[in-house]
């Protein structure tokens, strides 16, 4: 079961990359590139990943963050499964997805900013997105393993209420993420020509809280 976990997971993701990323470059480079570019690395993911996701939205992947890190992480367990039939822990599987979801996530963040045309995205921008991913992500594994359903876990995964209804956050820290949140959403969807300010303590700080949870819901639950 975990075995399969995984391999659909990894399935999800690069299709989701596929899809995301080659509408995006069609628009920018023409059908008869693109169609190449598409044959070219039909076994080549991490390139689709790594560089032409940038390409068609703008942002920056870090191959230095912790998003990335995991992505490599989560695709050497892969193919251990794959080519070697590696057994694979709870752990792992749960790793697996949870890099998944969130690199969806922020694939899901980043189109959104795309649908600003003519707007310049910028580093922190993508940045912050990483961020706010991580935040969805943990939103959702709280959620499941609370022992939410189905149903319970498409409301959650974008819900901050569930986190403080279980004491991984107090009222501060709820309203701190709910301004991050806020800022997020104005960043993505702001008009071209004007502009909203992500700092670097607003990357930061987002990044420190969902740290602090992840260690308190690894601790209670």
């Amino acid at each position: 079961m975990y075995r399969a976990a995984i391999l659909e997971a990894i399935t999800a993701l690069e299709a989701n990359v596929r899809d995301k990323a080659f509408p995006a470059l069609q628009l920018k480079v023409g059908d008869d590139l693109t169609k190449w570019l598409e044959e070219k690395t039909r076994m080549d993911f991490e390139t689709r990943l790594g560089l032409f996701i940038p390409l068609a939205t703008g942002l920056k992947i870090n191959k230095k963050d912790k998003l990335w890190s995991d992505y490599k992480k989560s695709k050497e367990i892969r193919n251990k499964v794959t080519h070697s039939g590696t057994r694979v822990t709870r752990k792992q599987a749960r790793f697996v997805i949870d890099t998944v979801y969130e690199w969806i996530e922020y694939l899901n963040q980043a189109q959104e900013a795309l649908k600003e045309q003519g707007r310049e995205t910028t580093e922190n921008l993508g940045r912050f997105i990483q961020a706010s991913a991580r935040l969805e992500r943990v939103i959702y594994s709280t959620a499941v393993k609370g022992g939410a359903d189905e149903n319970q876990l498409r409301r959650k995964s974008s819900q901050l209420g569930e986190l403080r209804r279980l004491l991984l956050i107090d009222d501060t820290v709820f309203n701190e993420l709910d301004k991050l949140r806020r800022l997020r959403n104005k960043a993505v969807h702001t008009h071209p020509g004007d502009s909203v300010i992500i700092t670097e303590s607003n990357i930061k700080r987002l990044n420190q809280i969902v740290d602090e949870i992840e260690i308190k819901l690894n601790q209670s639950l």
